[in-house]
C-alpha cells in the first residue's frame, strides 16, 4: 500500500483554539445573519482553517466561481478525512478572516459572488482574525463591482409619445395627462 503525504501551503496561517473561532463565528453572524443563518459552529471551524490554506489575491477573481473554491475546498477537506462544509459556511470563513476581498451577488446587474482566494499563488495570510477579535480591525465590505457592471444609480429617462388625429407621434408635456 502507498501512502502520499500532502503538506499543507505554507501561507503563514495561525489557527485559533476552539474559543476564538467561536468569537469570530458571533462577529460574523452578527454583521451578517443572511450568511450565517445556517451554519454550524463546527462547519464554520472547517472552512475557517480551510481558507486559512489558501492564498490571498489582491481582488475578488472572476476566473473560478465561488462553487469552484467551494469545491475546492471541499476536496481538501476530504482528502484530510474532514466533512465537507456548505457555501454559506465557507463565506463565513472568509469573513471572519478579515483579509480576503469578497464581492457581493448582484442578480440584477450580472454580478456573481466573488472571492479573492487562490490554491496555487497569492499573498500569505495575515492573520487578520486577530485584530478582529481584539476590536482593532473590522470586517471587509464587499469590493464594488467592475464598472461594467455597476447599476445605475439615476433611472434612464423615459419618453411618452402620444399619437395625433393624422397620425404623427408628439412628445407628452410634463404636467399633461396620458389619458385624454
Amino acid at each position: 500500500m502507498t501512502v502520499i503525504h500532502t503538506a499543507l501551503p505554507a501561507t503563514g496561517f495561525i489557527r485559533p483554539d476552539e474559543a476564538q473561532l467561536g468569537k469570530l463565528f458571533k462577529i460574523v453572524s452578527a454583521a451578517h445573519p443572511g450568511f450565517a443563518r445556517t451554519v454550524e459552529l463546527a462547519a464554520f471551524s472547517r472552512a475557517f482553517v480551510a481558507v486559512g490554506y489558501l492564498w490571498r489575491l489582491a481582488e475578488p477573481s472572476t476566473k473560478h466561481s465561488f462553487a469552484h473554491r467551494l469545491d475546492h475546498v471541499n476536496e481538501t477537506l476530504t482528502r484530510f478525512g474532514e466533512a465537507a462544509i456548505s457555501g454559506p459556511a465557507l463565506m463565513c470563513a472568509v469573513l471572519a478572516h478579515g483579509d480576503i476581498a469578497w464581492r457581493q451577488a448582484d442578480p440584477h446587474a450580472g454580478q456573481l459572488l466573488e472571492v479573492a482566494l487562490d490554491p496555487y499563488s497569492g499573498r500569505r495570510c495575515s492573520n487578520t482574525w486577530r485584530a478582529l477579535l481584539s476590536g482593532e480591525a473590522n470586517l471587509l465590505p464587499p469590493t464594488p463591482p467592475p464598472p461594467l457592471l455597476q447599476r445605475q444609480t439615476e433611472p434612464s429617462p423615459v419618453r411618452i409619445f402620444k399619437q395625433r388625429p393624422d397620425g404623427e407621434m408628439r412628445p407628452v408635456g410634463p404636467h399633461e395627462s396620458l389619458w385624454r
